[in-house]
């Protein structure tokens, strides 16, 4: 969910934030919580992921893998 948010430029501004919002809001709903994460590591992950050109979706899930509580 979060590369194809964040790469799909549906919207006229916000991609990322909206991206990083629906990413961490579904995990919420499923039950996973993430701990506090610093907002560095939230617009280094979602620039990396924006700015991949493969889907990155390994790296995606050990990032939030090693960030959960």
């Amino acid at each position: 969910m979060l590369h194809y948010l964040a790469k799909a430029h549906a919207f006229v501004d916000g991609n990322k934030r909206i991206a990083w919002v629906c990413a961490s809001t579904y995990l919420e709903i499923e039950g996973f919580g993430l701990g506090p994460i610093p907002d560095e590591e939230i617009v280094e992950l979602v620039e990396t992921v924006a700015a991949a050109r493969d889907k990155k979706e390994g790296f995606i899930a050990e990032w939030f893998a090693e960030r959960l509580i």
